[in-house]
């Protein structure tokens, strides 16, 4: 866009000379532009009133999109979801894609849609792309042959994109399916046909970010089957993890590009310029970010090159199913059903994930092969401490107290390793993106009535006197081991609970007063 100028006046043209002014009459102040100008009432009500919208607007700027006076939301948003999964599927399969085929494919989902009377133009393709952050370099990318040296070529490239960053500055992220309440048995995990496997076998996403010294972990994101599942009621999940949800908490494109827009606008703030290393998975479209580089991994390499994928996920996995265990057998003794909640799921994958250290990080990076080790280099076995010693006899005692016969009892490998395999995303056919836009039941449930919770229950929350009585007790026994820094804590949190009964009360009181 060209820049607007104002022209100046040609002092031969006499059309643009002043007119001759008598001295004796005082010439008025030059405008500036400082002058201000009323703004009707009915102009700050219209803004008022679609505050909500234009804060969610995201930043064009923190988007990596050239700046634009006013945003234009898509007239036919079903039409652009639908073509932007299509989008993503086709350019993961290295595929180039030009606009007349986003027209093309645009007019063929218009036509399932029932829409008409809408004009594929060269500026809708234009303010479709700027919308979905796609450029012209992602558009025309060259299909990348595969060869037998993949992954040694994969490696070098890699290495060669990260040697313009530091170490803190190179990130990667991969998904991994969690099937939450899976039993270490080994029936339940080899059969479909074995009478309640299927609600064994409910399952989460999680998408798993860190940098390459180990220093920095995002917050685990989650994406389960239900928005608001029944054990969610009076529990905040994004204390712990970020959660959203689709019927089959899979990763999406759609979810993946909202997810990057967050981390690069965090990226913007701190000033920083970071590589995203990753895979090149249906659902990991590439948006234009203004502070994130995105490197994509060769087909079929993962398990060689990705350093999540190298022991930092099973490391994870093993610290949660040794929490799920010491749940399980707590569940028993208080002859509970064994069941894991969601909610107690989600702590449990925040605490598995905050106990990855960064040395195991260091380690696995490492061991991709994607950064150098200058002290030693040992197995990737011993690089990760999720303690497998306990965590064995934890199996043992866990097989006990479920009294799962010798013959159905799975290793700690087999046990940790249960859903390396599951399906994060799934590559769609047209007749499923467009059920996945127009089927209402597609949608994720509001309420987690859907059978993977059935029997998902709410979590009572305690009463001030429980809460007070319950801490007194960690209390006394705390005691007992005559740790000064845990009494202390146990001390801390009393003061809070009364501190905050307190401010409830006087809240309440004032309520009261003004009702």
């Amino acid at each position: 866009m060209s820049e607007l100028s104002v022209e100046e006046p040609d002092p031969e043209d006499d059309e643009n000379q002043p007119d001759p002014t008598p001295p004796s009459i005082p010439q008025p102040p030059p405008k500036t532009s400082t002058r201000v100008r009323s703004i009707k009432r009915r102009t700050v009500g219209d803004i008022l009133a679609a505050k909500d919208a234009i804060l969610a607007d995201p930043d064009p700027i923190s988007e990596g999109l050239p700046a634009r006076k006013r945003h234009r939301s898509a007239h036919n948003t079903d039409l652009e979801k639908a073509l932007f999964i299509w989008f993503t599927q086709v350019r993961t399969k290295n595929i180039p894609v030009t606009g007349d085929m986003i027209i093309e494919k645009g007019k063929q989902y218009g036509t399932e849609l029932g829409i008409s009377n809408f004009k594929y133009s060269e500026g809708w393709l234009t303010r479709f792309k700027q919308r979905h952050g796609i450029s012209s370099r992602i558009i025309s990318g060259e299909s990348t042959g595969i060869d037998v040296s993949l992954i040694t070529d994969g490696r070098k490239e890699a290495i060669e994109v990260m040697k313009n960053y530091d170490l803190k500055d190179i990130y990667n992220i991969d998904e991994t399916g969690l099937f939450y309440r899976m039993l270490p048995d080994r029936s339940l995990s080899t059969s479909d046909h074995v009478k309640g496997t299927k609600k064994m076998k409910d399952r989460i996403t999680i998408a798993l970010v860190c940098n390459a010294d180990g220093s920095d972990k995002l917050k685990p994101f989650v994406i389960g089957k239900a928005l608001n599942p029944r054990s969610f009621k009076d529990f905040n999940a994004h204390l712990y993890v970020d959660y959203t949800a689709n019927k089959k908490a899979w990763m999406t494109s759609l979810i993946f590009c909202e997810f990057f827009r967050k981390f690069n606008a965090r990226m913007r703030r701190e000033n920083r310029k970071v590589l995203l290393i990753m895979d090149n998975a249906p659902s990991h479209a590439e948006p234009l970010l203004s502070n994130v580089r995105i490197h994509y991994l060769p087909p079929t390499t993962t398990s060689h090159l990705q350093p999540l994928d190298a022991g930092i996920i099973q490391c994870f996995k093993s610290y949660y199913r040794q929490k799920q265990l010491k749940h399980l057998i707590h569940c028993i003794d208080d002859k509970q059903p064994p069941i894991v909640p969601l909610d107690k799921d989600i702590r449990f994958v925040k605490r598995a994930w905050d106990e990855v250290s960064p040395t195991t990080i260091q380690n696995c990076w490492r061991h991709s092969g994607l950064t150098v080790n200058a002290h030693n280099d040992h197995d990737i076995s011993t690089s990760t401490d999720s303690g497998e010693e306990d965590f064995s006899d934890l199996l043992a005692e866990a097989y006990r107290r479920l009294e799962i016969d010798d013959d159905m009892q799975l290793s700690v490998a087999e046990f940790v390793g249960l859903d390396k395999n599951s399906v994060n995303c799934d590559t769609l056919t047209d007749d499923m993106i467009m059920d996945s836009i127009t089927r209402s039941d597609d949608a994720p449930s509001i309420d987690g009535d859907e059978s993977e919770y059935d029997d998902d229950f709410e979590s009572k929350v305690p009463t001030t006197n429980e809460a007070k009585s319950a801490l007194e007790k960690v209390l006394r026994f705390c005691e007992t081991f005559n740790d000064k820094d845990v009494i202390e804590k146990c001390i801390y949190i009393q003061d809070f609970i009364s501190k905050s009964t307190a401010s409830k009360s006087k809240q309440s009181t004032l309520d009261t007063f003004f009702k």
